[in-house]
């Protein structure tokens, strides 16, 4: 299977699968380390929001600041 990645192979920092929806295989999602520092920035802000305000770092090792 060929792959179509933005983030070059020296660049990868974290892989996500998707879980795949039916009929369809499994997606994976190649991120370099600025962007999966975001994603765990915009992870730590989304918990908060719906936990209402319990410190991230309770949930998220780091505290959430994408290290």
């Amino acid at each position: 299977m060929a792959v179509s990645a933005a983030v070059p192979d020296s660049e990868v920092f974290k892989t996500l699968t998707s879980s795949g929806t039916t009929g369809a295989g499994a997606s994976r999602i190649y991120l370099d380390k600025e962007a999966a520092g975001a994603q765990t920035k915009q992870l730590g802000a989304t918990l908060q929001e719906v936990l209402g305000g319990l410190p991230v770092g309770k949930v998220l090792p780091g505290g959430g600041s994408g290290t």
